[in-house]
C-alpha cells in the first residue's frame, strides 16, 4: 500500500525461492498446506505488481519469472488492459486479512484496504496502455500520439506526466529501517516532451555481471545448506548384490 512495487518485487522474489527450496523438506502436513497458500499468494502479489509497474521482469529470478508466466500470463495481460476485476479478484485473495479497523470489524477493514488499492491503480491505468504505443517510436508528433490514444492533447500531457510519476518510486538503498530510501525512476524507457514532439529512449535494465554471479553463489550456498542438513544413505553390506 505504500507505491514500493520494485521493492515488493524483490522481497516476494526471494520469498519465494526460499519456500520452494523449504518445501522439499516440510515434514508437517498442516505446516506445509500453509507454506503452499503464501506461497501462491506472493505469486499473485507478483503478478500485480508487474501489471501497475511493466517492465521489471529483470529484478525476478529466471525460476520465478517462468513460475509467474506459467500461473498468471494471462492475468497479467488483462491487468495490463484494463480489468480491473482481475486486480479485485487477485488483491482480496493474496492481500494480508490482519488488518482491521478500531471496532475490529474485518470485513469494513477489507473494503477499505481494496478501495485505497483500486485507487492506486487508477493512478497507475495510463501506463500500460501509452506503453504500449510508446514501445514502437523513438519520436513522434503528439497530436498523431493523442490520436492514436483516442484522447485530446492536453489530457495526452497530463496522462504523460502521470506515465513518468507512476514509474518514479521509492526504493530502499540501504538504512536501518526498511521505510528508508530514495526516489528513483524505475521505468524501462525515459519519455520527454519536447515542445510538440515526445521522445522515448530505451532504457533497457538487466542483471550485471556481478549480480548474476552473486544470485548464482548465493543459490550455491543455499544449496549446499539445505544438503548438510540431510542425512546419509547408508546401504549395508548384504544389500550389495555382487
Amino acid at each position: 500500500m505504500l507505491g514500493r512495487y520494485t521493492d515488493a518485487i524483490r522481497h516476494f522474489n526471494e520469498s519465494i525461492q526460499y519456500v520452494e527450496r523449504l518445501r522439499f523438506g516440510a515434514v508437517r502436513p498442516h505446516a506445509l498446506l500453509l507454506l503452499l497458500k503464501k506461497h501462491e499468494q506472493m505469486y499473485a502479489l507478483i503478478a500485480i505488481t508487474m501489471a501497475l509497474v511493466p517492465g521489471q521482469q529483470y529484478l525476478l529470478d529466471g525460476s520465478v519469472s517462468l513460475g509467474l508466466h506459467q500461473k498468471y500470463s494471462e492475468k497479467v495481460n488483462r491487468m495490463t488492459s484494463g480489468e480491473v476485476a482481475v486486480f479485485d479478484d487477485l488483491f482480496s485473495y493474496a492481500c494480508p486479512k490482519f488488518v482491521a479497523s478500531g471496532d475490529g470489524d474485518n470485513s469494513e477493514a477489507h473494503k477499505t484496504q481494496l478501495k485505497a488499492f483500486l485507487d492506486s491503480v487508477a493512478t497507475h491505468a495510463v501506463i500500460p496502455k501509452l506503453r504500449g504505443y510508446l514501445r514502437m517510436y523513438t519520436s513522434i508528433k503528439l497530436d498523431k500520439l493523442a490520436a492514436l490514444v483516442e484522447t485530446p492533447v492536453e489530457s495526452l500531457k497530463a496522462s504523460l506526466k502521470a506515465f513518468v510519476q507512476g514509474y518514479t518510486l521509492k526504493e530502499w538503498t540501504g538504512g536501518a529501517s526498511a521505510l528508508d530510501g530514495e526516489e528513483v525512476y524505475c521505468g524501462d524507457m525515459s519519455v520527454i516532451l519536447d515542445g510538440d514532439v515526445v521522445r522515448v529512449e530505451e532504457t533497457k535494465k538487466a542483471k550485471s555481471a556481478r549480480e548474476f554471479f552473486a544470485s548464482t553463489n548465493q543459490k550455491l550456498a543455499a544449496s549446499l545448506e539445505d544438503l548438510a542438513q540431510a542425512k546419509p544413505l547408508l546401504i549395508k553390506p548384504s544389500a550389495i548384490v555382487g
